[in-house]
């Protein structure tokens, strides 16, 4: 049905609407940024992170339909895209389930998806704790790097993902919203481009915007780059407790990310 679906669209339309799936901390905001200096791309960012926090008694799900719209309407160009947090999709958020929501995006004319993930689930947790902490999220390209001295990571309380889990659960929930959401676009046969932070953003972040671009069918431009990686530290540098994420993390498939410079 799907399928159906998104053909049809595709047939009736020159346009490309994309929402990006991620969580945080995974260059969504460096990707955004680029895309958003494209001459013939809307690049609106998390347009439902303020529904977190909704007012008592109204339905997330018209609040966020009648939003998209709107955006939609005073869009500069045919060509638009904006971002979804998978936690934005909670019980507290828009509460819908992710082939729901794929759905009415589709019938919005949502054809196109992009998957946004990153491989060290450990360093984007310090990258979160990290902005909690000092409130800095991000360092534009022409500014000094700030200096911090370690923190120590709750093991027991990591919000990576929009609930608090332990260090094994939370990354064991980033891996399996992974693999259903590909294994779903993949079985629904919809037109999605699967980005890797560490593979297509952090050493040269035009690889991931020129995949994106030609993913949407628009023509090639050469991005700025606003934004630096914050910490080029060892983790064992960054964090206090480093033996106890080395114990956690022990003898499980996300020990290697302790080591990772």
């Amino acid at each position: 049905m799907l399928k159906k679906l998104a053909a049809w669209i595709l047939n009736r339309s020159e346009k490309s609407r994309v929402c990006c799936f991620h969580f945080g901390r995974c260059g969504s905001t460096l990707l955004g940024n680029m895309l958003n200096s494209h001459p013939q791309l809307e690049w609106q960012s998390e347009l439902f992170h303020s529904l977190h926090e909704r007012p008592a008694g109204t339905s997330p799900t018209t609040v966020a339909e009648e939003q998209l719209k709107r955006y939609l309407l005073k869009a500069r160009f045919p060509n638009f895209g904006f971002e979804t947090k998978f936690q934005h999709l909670d019980s507290n958020g828009l509460n819908l389930g992710f082939g729901d929501y794929v759905h009415r995006l589709l019938q919005l004319g949502f054809d196109k998806h992009i998957l946004l993930s990153r491989s060290n689930y450990l360093r984007q947790a310090i990258s979160v704790a990290r902005g909690q902490l000092t409130k800095t999220w991000h360092v534009p390209a022409n500014h000094n790097i700030p200096k911090h001295p370690p923190l120590e990571l709750d093991l027991d309380h990591l919000a990576l993902g929009g609930r608090h889990r332990t260090i094994v659960d939370c990354f064991r929930h980033l891996d399996e919203t992974y693999q259903k959401t590909e294994l779903f676009l993949k079985d629904s046969e919809l037109d999605y481009l699967h980005l890797n932070y560490e593979r297509d953003l952090e050493e040269d972040a035009t690889r991931g915007f020129n995949k994106s671009i030609d993913f949407l069918g628009l023509t090639s431009t050469k991005p700025p780059v606003s934004l630096q990686k914050l910490e080029k530290r060892a983790v064992s540098d960054i964090v206090s407790n480093y033996s106890a994420i080395q114990s956690r993390l022990k003898n499980t498939p996300y020990e290697w990310m302790c080591d990772s410079d």
